[in-house]
């Protein structure tokens, strides 16, 4: 049995670990993201299915439901509007993505201790890493020209949110106690944050924003990591409204990515002109909506492609991590550190189509912290309950 939890537990590390790995530039370039990612979840699942006995944790009901109205409503719209092709939409298929992985994580609650939960943190965090050092490398080095419009790494967004989130884990789940790992953990995010600079993925850098605003505001911070954000904030302020040229590099190259400041729509990479095009879009399409298209806002897109009903079901859906996560992060580190990775992916969807749910493993992290967070919650209620009525017999 102990051998058994073993391995559940090293694959579920393994999922994460090569989750991550799967984006190093040669298996973007090789079309092998999903070879390399998807077979440890798989293998994860059908171990945790056989080990659980045909039993699933009620606290799966939360998304469970929501999920079969959506995808119901889904495969009625595809019937009634053969013309419009819902289901190869990219974001239904982003969708069941992140519910599988809710799946998974919600299956291994009951194997997920602190300790477990912290190697899983450290697991993503080493994949990132190494994806990291290999991205700056080949695209970046030290003599990259940051006033360039033209973008060094396409595959910026999806992996600049997967930077967001390792920094996050980074500096609220560990706190190490001797000075070497310190100033190991403090230099890691200190490369990623430039990492996440020279990707210049503007929603990203927004979404890490409300982050940091989070970070100071939050009773839940630990003091001395407000203090340290604190300062750096207000000292990077200070540098810029002293320093010219650091000025120009955080507006010019990284905010405004090297574009014309006077036009907003190529400012916004022509977001103005897509919401513009949206009332036109829908027109006519309000209940069903238009089927598959990519369109650069998730929750416009939501409504868009699968209508008026389809649409909200989805967006609620994309809230219950961080509703969860706000309404429990009092309660344990865990849950603060989703709550704050939720606002930040929902905040990211403001700006992408496919957010928080894709594209690709972008997002997998909050589904699959959230399905262990909820099915353990349960697990630990459910053993409590049994306790007092054992001690009231």
């Amino acid at each position: 049995m102990i051998q058994k939890n073993k391995l559940i537990e090293i694959l579920l590390y393994g999922a994460c670990l090569f989750s991550c790995l799967s984006q190093l530039p040669f298996f973007i370039s090789g079309g092998m993201t999903q070879t390399v990612s998807f077979p440890l979840w798989i293998i994860a699942f059908l171990m945790l299915f056989l080990n659980s006995g045909w039993k699933i944790d009620r606290s799966i009901l939360k998304l469970a439901i929501p999920s079969c109205f959506f995808v119901f409503f889904v495969l009625i719209a595809s019937l009634f509007n053969s013309n419009a092709s819902h289901i190869s939409s990219s974001l239904f298929y982003s969708f069941l993505i992140s519910m599988f992985i809710f799946l998974v994580g919600n299956m291994g609650g009951k194997y997920a201790s602190d300790e477990v939960i912290e190697k899983i943190c450290l697991s993503y965090i080493i994949g990132t890493v190494i994806v990291s050092v290999s991205v700056f490398i080949q695209y970046f080095g030290f003599g990259y020209d940051m006033s360039s419009s033209i973008y060094a790494y396409q595959s910026k967004n999806s992996f600049a949110q997967i930077v967001f989130t390792a920094i996050i884990l980074l500096m609220i789940k560990f706190k190490p106690q001797r000075k070497i790992h310190t100033i190991i953990k403090w230099g890691l995010i200190a490369f990623e944050i430039l990492l996440m600079a020279y990707l210049r993925s503007r929603a990203t850098l927004v979404s890490f924003l409300v982050a940091v605003v989070i970070l100071v505001l939050s009773r839940n911070t630990r003091k001395s990591l407000k203090a340290l954000v604190t300062i750096a904030c207000i000292a990077l302020i200070f540098l810029m409204l002293t320093n010219e040229p650091i000025n120009e590099v955080i507006f010019n190259d990284i905010l405004f990515a090297g574009r014309d400041s006077s036009n907003l729509d190529e400012l916004t990479s022509g977001r103005v002109t897509i919401l513009q095009n949206f009332p036109e879009l829908i027109s006519g399409n309000w209940l069903f909506g238009i089927g598959s298209r990519y369109f650069e806002c998730f929750y416009l897109s939501a409504i868009l492609q699968f209508g008026l009903i389809g649409g909200i079901i989805l967006i609620i859906i994309s809230f219950v991590p961080a509703y969860y996560g706000v309404l429990l992060s009092r309660t344990s580190e865990n849950w603060y550190i989703l709550m704050v990775i939720a606002v930040g992916y929902l905040v990211d969807g403001i700006f992408e189509g496919l957010t928080p749910f894709g594209a690709g493993i972008k997002c997998y992290f909050m589904w699959f912290l959230f399905g262990l967070l909820i099915s353990r919650s349960n697990h630990r209620n459910t053993k409590n309950k049994s306790r007092s009525v054992k001690r009231e017999s």
